[in-house]
């Protein structure tokens, strides 16, 4: 943890501070919504928890004997591992950072200490959600490496809706009380979605108070009983789609820093104004890569690009070492279909969303202030059946 250059801290500075790491965490939550809380571990001991299934009973209608007993059926049972394990992290101030900033204090402590822990969290979620062995395509290209943002095929569309509500049907221990399910993608496959199906997708300000009742966080409508959500920590696999024709493909040549509005490359080969560009390691499998962002170039002037970026100034959000991968590919953007209980989540003594710690002074002089957290628990798949990935390109990225 690197040092980021109050005393003694009051009760009430203590309670604000929680209840901004609350509403911070509460904001950034997605996948974890797909999650049913199968158990919580508080011994913490272990490194899984068993989920065990039984099977049905074969339904048989021949008339039964009058002179002996019926053969009675077996039962099986499986079992699903949810792993489990220990995260943390956090930030160390010196107490002048908050004299030296105007833009620091104790809220934007608990902001950001919630954001990182709940993204992290949520992205322990996303990594089971988008793993799954179910996985299908809008149009003819059904792999990864062949999606085109240029091919409108290749985009989200009602068709995908309607084969997931047809698959779907036999759900009944996964659906909301209103039997709707719900589906989870970014604002850029969503828009696509919305300018092909617009006219048949129940916004949500026309929902019966019965659909309202289940509302999920950033939902927008509602096709063919599937709930649409989006979200920005939807997955992305950046550059993983098709190659461009005018392809870039080169490195930085001095690292990048958060926040940075530029960036050296290499070589400045078919880089243009209007161009997305991936930063870091293509995700063309399941290896997750999550300092992977993507950029919008606005200038090129010899080796220098400036862009706009994730980052809370539209800058770079990660830092990226020198010789990071620098290309345009299309990105493949997903779509998860799921329930309310697609994905078993387990949790330990830390709570459901983990704990607080600090903010906590410390030093010789009680002059560095450090805000934290910490969880135990995890994620898994149920039920392979339970959830569907649609892997597709969208026309804006």
């Amino acid at each position: 943890m690197s040092i980021i250059t109050p005393s003694a801290l009051t009760k009430s500075v203590q309670t604000m501070y929680e209840t901004a790491y609350r509403e911070a965490q509460d904001i950034a939550r997605a996948y974890d919504q797909f999650a049913n809380v199968t158990k919580q571990q508080k011994d913490d001991k272990g490194s899984s928890v068993t989920v065990t299934y039984h099977s049905d009973m074969e339904p048989k209608n021949s008339a039964g004997s009058r002179t002996a007993d019926f053969t009675p059926q077996d039962i099986y049972e499986a079992n699903v591992q949810v792993n489990t394990d220990f995260y943390k992290d956090g930030v160390k101030l010196h107490e002048t950072a908050f004299e030296e900033s105007f833009a620091l204090g104790m809220k934007q402590l608990g902001d950001l200490t919630g954001r990182n822990k709940s993204e992290v969290v949520d992205s322990l979620a996303r990594k089971v959600a988008t793993q799954g062995n179910w996985v299908i395509y809008p149009g003819t290209h059904t792999t990864r490496v062949t999606l085109d943002l240029g091919v409108a095929g290749d985009h989200l569309a009602e068709s995908s809706f309607l084969k997931v509500s047809q698959f779907t049907q036999a759900w009944a221990g996964n659906r909301f009380p209103d039997k709707s399910i719900m589906c989870l993608t970014d604002v850029f496959a969503a828009g696509d979605l919305l300018t092909a199906s617009g006219g048949i997708l129940t916004a949500r300000a026309a929902y019966t108070e019965q659909g309202l009742k289940y509302l999920q966080n950033d939902e927008v409508g509602m096709l063919h009983n599937i709930r649409v959500l989006t979200s920005p920590v939807a997955k992305v696999f950046y550059g993983a789609g098709v190659a461009n024709a005018s392809a870039v493909s080169t490195t930085i040549s001095a690292a990048g820093k958060p926040l940075d509005k530029t960036m050296t490359v290499t070589a400045n080969t078919n880089i243009a104004v209007g161009m997305w560009l991936t930063v870091g390691t293509v995700e063309s499998s399941t290896t997750e890569y999550l300092s992977t962002e993507i950029v919008y170039v606005t200038a090129v002037s010899g080796t220098t690009v400036t862009f706009i970026g994730g980052g809370a100034n539209g800058g770079f959000r990660f830092a990226h070492d020198a010789l990071a991968a620098v290309a345009n590919g299309d990105s493949v953007h997903t779509a998860i279909f799921g329930g309310p209980n697609s994905l078993a989540k387990v949790y330990g003594s830390y709570g459901e969303y983990g704990e607080i710690v600090g903010p906590k002074v410390d030093g010789s002089a009680d002059d560095f202030v450090t805000s934290s957290w910490k969880f135990w628990g995890g994620y898994g798949r149920l039920n392979e059946a339970w959830l569907i990935r649609s892997e597709c390109s969208a026309s804006n990225m």
